[in-house]
């Protein structure tokens, strides 16, 4: 009877510290490592191999001195967000979500975060990149979302005032100049051409003050542009 009694109990002992034993294995980390160091700036994949427990607990040292650590039931996170310089990071099995009941970790893996280079990340839509533009204030590697609607209706007015709308005012200047020329005084010719140029004026007024409205709205949703206020062409 007692020989019984000690074999469940033992039975009942294994199954108790198997999914200890498990979480001690250390997992391996795949991306980013030394290796793959530099590494630009944008949206960054995690990624391990832990095929011994369902959760998994990261940690992060930050270039500042802070450190960002979570946990997950994935082999992998992408981050957006992490600033230009050198960080070290590791992983290890975990039985709760709290962190609590945790294996060993992997060997830590030091890696750097640098620009890419100009000209790498661009066009009218700032979100959704592989990686950040260094030659702008926000980040294009961000996913996308409502508030970036107005930032891709800010950067199609900004083409359209700053560069398609000048030249097509330079264009019709020289027309305007040629039909003049042309007209040897015609009253009803000198007529269109108020008139076109009022139509102009009035469109690009328009313009502008929707341009101005868009930039306020962008302000007031979080988007940094500096002195936005500044025509750069």
């Amino acid at each position: 009877m007692k020989s019984k009694e000690y074999f469940f109990a033992i039975i009942f002992l294994v199954f108790l510290f198997i999914p200890l034993i498990s979480a001690s294995a250390a997992p391996t980390l795949i991306y980013p490592t030394e290796d793959d160091s530099p590494i630009w700036k944008g949206e960054i994949e995690f990624e391990w191999t832990n095929s011994e427990t369902s959760l998994s607990q990261y940690h992060i040292n930050l270039p500042d001195g802070t450190a960002k650590d979570d946990v997950t039931s994935y082999l992998s996170f992408s981050s957006y967000d992490l600033a230009v310089g050198e960080y070290t990071w590791a992983v290890r099995s975990c039985q709760d979500e709290e962190g609590l009941n945790c294996g060993d970790w992997s060997g830590d893996q030091a890696f750097e975060i640098i620009f890419a280079p100009t000209g790498t990340s661009g066009g009218l839509v700032a979100c959704g990149k592989k990686y950040d533009n260094r030659d702008t204030a926000i980040n294009e590697s961000e996913p996308c979302g409502i508030p970036h609607l107005f930032l891709l209706l800010k950067n199609v007015l900004d083409f359209v005032l700053w560069k398609l709308g000048l030249l097509i005012i330079a264009l019709m200047a020289v027309l305007t100049a040629i039909t003049s020329f042309f007209s040897f005084g015609s009253t009803d010719i000198i007529i269109r051409i108020k008139a076109m140029w009022k139509s102009i004026l009035i469109g690009y007024l328009v313009m502008l003050l929707a341009w101005l409205a868009v930039n306020v709205a962008l302000n007031f949703l979080g988007f940094k542009f500096g002195e936005w206020w500044i025509i750069s062409f």
